[in-house]
């Protein structure tokens, strides 16, 4: 019957349906083929473009520090011949310093001072003074006319432009002076040349049209560089999501058309740390999917061949996989079933035979070392006669060893009931304080061995919990008898019941040898839930 069953089961799979089957077969082929080749080429672009989120952030952070250090060391410089001008109003102490200390050649290419006119009356680049031709003025320039109506010392960057003398497109970082009471008095700027802000630009920029720019946040280019060169310097752009976005964060990235040449692209921007510029790198979609067009084209041909060789391969190797797979899990599914049959009845041995083993050594156990603690109760108690006083002791430490191992005989015949689920509870109302008098009072043998004191601190009658009592008087027993063991000679254990928040508390606090001060807490609130920690010899038991 179980032949004839499975055969009648693997009858439909096995057995070739005709032209029907075969559609469906190639259908599904074709459908995951193409659907995984189409799936596999979009995830690739939005990692393309995660990926070229995440390599902006990175350049623009790059240039935001190159910036703001090149900008800082331009304002640091002025602050200091500003300085020297203000304290005498000669020009000499400017020039002996930018002669002992000229500024750096690659960044700056001269400082300017201007008087309250706008006339330049003096320009060096540290190394050379150069003569000022009569009659030029700055009162036409941006610049010149923020720091007059200013009225705080703050920084002004200007747009790039090239040089009237030198021919080089710097970026003028300007501060303002003031004379004694306050009022404007001239201004002196440092010309940053604009390679040493860009000179990194060619070689890490990402892509034909990609785009490095310098916007203020007056929402106006001070400098920028694309595939078009410097275009759209001194452009107002106040269209640009940045500042929807610079509000919320310093630093960002956004998708969005380009107010200057209409390439869309991405753009990562960071703000320049105290200056009122911002750091923007701008990386065109175009770029950044330009490299995946030539794996694409390759991926969908071979998808085209798979499902070309798929129509051929498809009825001949129907048949062939389908019986192949039904009898390789089959025989699977025998052998799992019979190391599952094994492995249970192994352990329902094992657990039976150790079950049998502590029943038995219990028993054999606990029945002579019964009769020995009766014998030794008797003669302590000088039922069978008088007893020398030197036995006496040593009968008392024959009892409480006696104790012990019969403690020990129980809690292993506890440890199986655990383990096998028998275990019973009697939960109650527990009054702490007489649960602690109790163990305290059980232990005395244990604190009088080691020669430590058991001292009730601060005790609650009224503080009770919800448990088994034995249990209890058990853990806080072996809590104490721990502290006696581990106290130095001499010592004291504290045991504590308190009371707060509705939480009964009992801590047991001793000078063991592994910390100063360790400590051993039961508390309960309402239910009853066992949690157990070890910290070095800190042991604390939570009922919660």
């Amino acid at each position: 019957m179980v032949h004839s069953s499975l055969e009648e089961q693997s009858d439909p799979i096995s057995k070739p349906t005709g032209l029907g089957y075969l559609f469906v077969a190639l259908v599904i082929l074709l459908a995951v083929t193409w659907t995984a080749t189409y799936t596999i080429t979009e995830r690739e672009k939005r990692d393309a473009l995660q990926s070229a989120t995440l390599h902006s952030d990175r350049l623009v952070e790059f240039f935001e520090r190159h910036a703001g250090t090149t900008f800082q060391y331009a304002d640091d410089y002025i602050k200091t011949v500003r300085r020297l001008f203000r304290h005498d109003r000669s020009l000499n102490s400017v020039r002996e310093y930018m002669t002992a200390v000229p500024p750096s050649s690659t960044i700056l290419s001269h400082v300017t001072i201007m008087d309250a006119a706008g006339s330049p009356i003096f320009i060096s680049t540290g190394r050379e003074e150069k003569k000022i031709r009569p009659g030029i003025h700055a009162r036409d320039r941006a610049y010149y006319k923020f720091q007059k109506s200013n009225q705080s010392d703050s920084v002004y960057i200007s747009t790039a432009r090239t040089g009237r003398d030198t021919g080089l497109m710097t970026v003028r970082l300007v501060r303002r002076i003031t004379n004694a009471a306050g009022e404007f008095d001239g201004l002196l700027f440092a010309a940053i040349k604009v390679p040493q802000l860009l000179n990194f630009f060619e070689s890490m920029r990402l892509g034909d049209n990609s785009s490095v720019t310098i916007v203020g946040l007056d929402k106006t280019i001070r400098i920028r560089q694309s595939q078009n060169g410097f275009e759209g310097i001194g452009k107002a752009v106040p269209q640009s999501q940045l500042w929807e976005r610079l509000p919320q964060s310093a630093t960002g990235s956004y998708r969005q058309l380009s107010v200057v040449d209409g390439v869309t692209r991405l753009w990562a921007y960071r703000k320049v740390g105290d200056f009122p510029i911002v750091a923007v790198i701008g990386t065109a979609d175009e770029d950044t999917l330009a490299a995946l067009s030539d794996i694409q084209a390759f991926r969908y041909a071979v998808a085209f061949l798979i499902s070309a060789v798929g129509v051929v391969l498809v009825f001949f190797a129907r048949c062939a996989i389908i019986n192949t797979r039904l009898q390789t899990e089959l025989e699977e599914r025998k052998r799992s079933e019979a190391i599952l049959l094994k492995a249970k009845e192994d352990a329902e041995q094992a657990n039976a035979a150790k079950s049998e083993f502590l029943a038995v050594a219990s028993h054999e156990l606990r029945t002579p070392l019964t009769s020995i603690k009766g014998s030794l109760s008797l003669m302590v108690e000088g039922a069978l006669g008088a007893i020398p006083e030197n036995a006496i002791g040593m009968l008392n430490i024959a009892n409480r060893n006696t104790n012990r191992l019969i403690a020990l005989v129980n809690d292993i015949l506890d440890m199986e009931k655990i383990e096998s689920g028998s275990m019973e509870f009697n939960f109650q109302t527990v009054n702490l304080s007489n649960l602690v008098k109790e163990a305290v009072e059980t232990n005395k043998g244990y604190a009088e061995e080691f020669d430590v004191d058991f001292i009730l601190g601060t005790i609650i009658p009224e503080a009770t919990v919800y448990g088994d009592a034995d249990r209890l008087v058990q853990v806080v027993s072996n809590l104490l008898s721990n502290a006696a063991k581990f106290s130095p000679s001499g010592s004291e254990v504290t045991i504590s019941v308190s009371r707060e928040n509705g939480i009964a508390t009992v801590s047991i606090r001793d000078r063991g040898a592994v910390s100063p001060r360790n400590c051993a807490i039961i508390s309960s609130k309402n239910s009853l839930k066992q949690i157990h920690r070890m910290h070095g010899r800190k042991v604390e038991l939570v009922l919660v």
